[in-house]
């Protein structure tokens, strides 16, 4: 740590008030893209018609259902009716009356038929027994099958005869223990369907999400890539359904790289041949002000005119570091950024002694960032730069670095100089916006440090001082395996 003082003096300022951070990280735009999931829709596509055709299948399986249990019941009510039969005829053979043995009227004889079943025996057109679930007759059904509505009751019915004996054997079955029958059906094969239904829907859903991994790893990799990086994508293996847009994006890729290669070199280029005759105005300029040795309005012009040279030159010069940090990628190194701080306060602190400003560095030893070495400089230099030009004389201009407590780094530069109003703030970071048109300068500084740090994944807050002055803070990541 190291200090310098120096007598005070004033300077116009405006006035500050408080303050507001901003992110030097990308931000991401809404546009007017409307977006929707690949996966839900192909998911969608394959479950619909699937669905579609397994709820035809269970109609269907439902009317073969029904018909199959109908035709098992008719066999059944045939059986039933054959077998009364059998033993109304043995007991007319045996003298009985028909219908009244035990055999007939025992409990366990009608538990066979059930409460939804049931029986009568005709003796010509008299029923000599029946059993109490079925409904009253007056007159001996017809030979085979009929279906009659008692009520809200629907009941299918069959008769028997043998031939030459008036014995009319009557077996009549409820419909609706043909419809509890093919429900019960039903219900038993519900639960295993939609089973099945859900167990392809989620297959299905893993499948579709593992076809589309491929994408999802090229969309990381795009999104996890630095602004500057325009390699062409690779080392994926790409489904054949979206290789012309893999391709497509790596035709772009270089046709953006041939683009900034292209403006690079029109900037060096310009740069340099802007050099040359502003490197020889501003010496023709010093002879013309050595040689007006005497006239003091006539070297004061010339003396203006050597520093509208000299500030020319600091803009090309900005204006090269600008477009160097464009058009290149970020190599990460280990860059000690305690020594780096140090070197660059020490040679910055003879432009706040000139303005008889009190300088301060406080620097935490042995901080260690990844990132450019040079870059990081112009960092330093240019936010130093800046408050110190917009401080007057006989402030305060401060400049601090350390570990914050969670791992990152923040290096922060304070001043007391007049502040920048909350309407100005947003802007402070623009090319070519300037601070103050009393002071010199290109308004370049601030922008390259905002680049700088943005390309370094990093952030930058500024705030107002209270009762003046501001603080522009630099945080950087930590280090990986920090």
């Amino acid at each position: 740590m190291f200090r310098t003082c120096a007598a005070s003096s004033a300077l116009t300022a405006s006035r500050r008030s408080a303050g507001w951070a901003i992110s030097c990280r990308p931000r991401r735009r809404s546009g007017t893209v409307k977006h929707y999931s690949l996966r839900r829709a192909m998911t969608a596509a394959i479950m619909i018609p699937l669905a579609l055709a397994i709820t035809a299948m269970a109609i269907s399986a439902v009317a073969v259902t029904q018909r199959t249990v109908a035709l098992l019941l008719d066999d059944q009510m045939q059986q039933e009716a054959s077998f009364v039969l059998f033993l109304a005829r043995h007991e007319a053979t045996e003298g009985e009356a028909i219908g009244q043995t035990p055999t007939v009227r025992s409990p366990e004889f009608e538990q066979l038929f059930g409460v939804q079943n049931g029986f009568r025996i005709w003796s010509g057109s008299i029923v000599v027994t029946q059993s109490g679930a079925l409904p009253a007759a007056s007159n001996p059904p017809a030979p085979g099958f009929s279906d009659r509505s008692i009520g809200r009751q629907r009941w299918r019915s069959f008769a028997i005869t043998y031939p030459g004996e008036p014995v009319i054997v009557e077996i009549s079955q409820s419909s609706q223990l043909r419809d509890t029958v093919v429900r019960e059906i039903m219900l038993s094969l519900l639960l295993p369907v939609l089973s099945l239904i859900l167990a392809i829907g989620a297959i299905i859903y893993i499948q579709v999400a593992a076809a589309l991994r491929p994408v999802l790893q090229i969309s990381e990799q795009i999104d996890a890539r630095a602004p500057s990086n325009l390699e062409p994508l690779h080392g994926h293996r790409v489904p054949v359904e979206i290789a012309p847009l893999f391709d497509a994006f790596n035709r772009l890729i270089a046709r953006m790289r041939a683009a900034i290669a292209h403006e690079r070199e029109f900037v060096d280029n310009a740069a340099h041949e802007l050099r040359t005759p502003i490197a020889a105005v501003k010496a023709r300029a010093q002879v013309v002000e050595r040689a007006l040795d005497g006239d003091s309005n006539r070297q004061a012009i010339a003396r203006g005119l050597v520093a509208a040279t000299n500030r020319a030159a600091g803009v090309i010069d900005q204006l090269l570091d600008l477009s160097r940090l464009s058009s290149s990628e970020v190599v990460r190194k280990p860059v000690d950024m305690s020594k780096l701080t140090d070197a660059v306060a020490r040679v910055m602190v003879s432009a706040a002694i000139a303005k008889s400003q009190n300088f301060e560095a406080d620097i935490a030893p042995d901080i260690i960032v990844e990132g450019q070495l040079e870059a990081l400089m112009m960092v330093v230099r240019n936010l130093l730069d800046n408050a110190i030009r917009y401080t007057p004389a006989g402030g305060d201009v401060r400049v601090a670095l350390a570990r914050r407590d969670d791992g990152k780094v923040a290096l922060s530069v304070s001043d007391s100089g007049p502040g920048v109003p909350p309407e100005r703030q947003r802007a402070m970071f623009d090319r070519f916006v300037r601070l103050s048109s009393s002071e010199p300068g290109s308004g370049l500084g601030l922008s390259i440090v905002d680049r700088i740090v943005m390309r370094h994944n990093g952030e930058i807050t500024v705030a107002n001082r209270d009762p003046h002055g501001l603080i522009v803070t630099v945080t950087l990541p930590a280090p990986r395996g920090a």
